[in-house]
């Protein structure tokens, strides 16, 4: 489920294992290694158990006991593999086998498991280390891919946006956007807070007079790749010194984007003129949801970012009531339904409608004799301002958040703009047990 290949004191090397069942697994003389082709590296305890919706993880005391010597491994920071191998109690090996690869690591980065709202699993670089907890976010910054344009009409050009959405200047001597095979010489300039590049397959000059490219925004190129019409994963990879004396720098990745021409992925950037565009920078690249088709054919190369930000509620407000907080204030409850704008905002309901109020839905669901809790609700496509953090409570004074207690388990798109988000617990209810839960609306920085 995640792997720290690059820690930092006092962090460890580690292998973190999920159950995403309801009911524990044994896995008792199990083993995990690094190379299928020893799949016998390192033996997990007898009596060892994941418990249902939980985790187990190993560190390098256990996996790596005597440095150097076989069957001990370690992980590399610039990228292996790891993977769980079931065996029987005899030590004989099963058809089980569950792993992933992973590449150069950021120091203190892991890489691990994020499910995308269509329930597919994609192993990328993570904000935090999270150990025997639900995985942090992907990565995505200091710089991101906001626009591409993977299938062009015919005789038209691929091109790849990308923008600076830190606070920072970024160095671009170095990186790399892999996918088109795309390397930065060494002296180019950094790339500024906010600003934008685009990179291209024909040559730059040409496609700036061609696309009106503004001045102020670089143009690279050509690339030696080509994007693939069909989907294929790409990244932005930058340059980090690994710390160990007399060794090439780490190309850790910055940000992934894994497109697919599929549903939901909209069918209008597949060859019919049009772009993808980003709409939640700082979201998950391969998320389908975090992506529109351009207003137009042939897209805005060099443009993110020249447009300042809108408000959100100049969507159900005049320019006259948004000067009123008392009605259109974040906090404010416009149409009397006791759900603050910004919540009903973030959950995809009408500000201004009393009828279209949604929240947070509680029901228990029965698995093998056990109830456990699910949690639903919806969530507006696109929303970058805020996001949903759900807390728990025994009394309703004492509020902490919920994560020890559900595990976020799906979120599938409606089809109006909206998706919906499923928890379940990981654990079986406990009857003696009050619990309540309650949904906020966190704003971004």
């Amino acid at each position: 489920n995640e792997v720290l290949s690059n820690s930092t004191l006092p962090q460890v090397d580690t292998i973190e294992l999920y159950n995403p069942n309801p009911v524990e697994v044994a896995i008792g003389g199990w083993f995990l290694t690094d190379d299928l082709g020893q799949p016998r590296k390192f033996r997990i305890p007898d009596e060892t158990v994941v418990p249902g919706n939980g985790f187990t993880s190993f560190d390098e005391s256990d996996f790596n006991a005597t440095p150097g010597v076989d069957p001990s491994f370690a992980l590399d920071s610039y990228g292996e593999e790891a993977f769980l191998v079931a065996a029987d109690p005899s030590g004989a090996l099963l058809d089980y086998v569950s792993g992933f690869a992973f590449g150069d690591a950021s120091a203190g980065v892991p890489y691990g498991r994020h499910v995308i709202s269509t329930g597919t699993a994609h192993v990328v670089p993570l904000t935090a280390p999270t150990s025997n907890a639900a995985n942090a976010n992907p990565v995505a910054g200091p710089l991101v891919i906001t626009e591409l344009m993977y299938h062009p009409a015919a005789f038209e050009p691929e091109f790849i946006e990308v923008q600076n959405v830190s606070g920072q200047p970024v160095p671009l001597a170095g990186a790399e956007v892999s996918g088109v095979g795309f390397v930065f010489e060494g002296n180019v300039p950094d790339l500024g807070s906010g600003e934008v590049i685009v990179l291209t397959e024909i040559d730059p000059d040409t496609f700036r007079s061609t696309y009106n490219v503004p001045a102020v925004v670089a143009v690279y190129g050509p690339y030696p790749g080509k994007l693939d019409n069909g989907g294929e994963p790409l990244r932005i990879r930058l340059s980090e010194a690994s710390g160990i004396p007399n060794t090439p720098d780490l190309l850790v990745a910055v940000d992934t984007v894994i497109y697919s021409d599929d549903t939901p992925w909209s069918p209008s950037a597949d060859g019919l003129g049009n772009s993808l565009e980003r709409t939640v920078l700082r979201g998950y690249g391969g998320e389908p949801l975090h992506w529109r088709a351009s207003a137009n054919t042939g897209g805005t190369p060099g443009l993110a970012g020249n447009n300042p930000p809108s408000d959100w509620r100049s969507q159900f407000f005049t320019p006259a009531e948004l000067n009123d907080p008392d009605l259109s204030g974040i906090l404010a409850d416009a149409d009397g339904d006791r759900l603050v704008n910004a919540l009903e905002y973030l959950l995809g309901s009408d500000l201004r409608d009393k009828a279209s109020r949604s929240g947070l839905q509680i029901s228990l669901l029965p698995v093998a004799g056990d109830y456990y809790i699910e949690l639903a609700h919806t969530l507006r496509n696109g929303v970058s301002e805020f996001v949903a953090v759900i807390d728990q409570s025994s009394d309703l004074r004492n509020w902490s958040d919920s994560d020890s207690t559900i595990s976020q388990r799906a979120t599938t798109s409606n089809g109006d703009g909206t998706s919906t988000v499923t928890y379940r617990g990981n654990n079986p209810i406990n009857p003696a047990l009050d619990l309540y839960f309650r949904i906020r609306a966190v704003a971004l920085p």
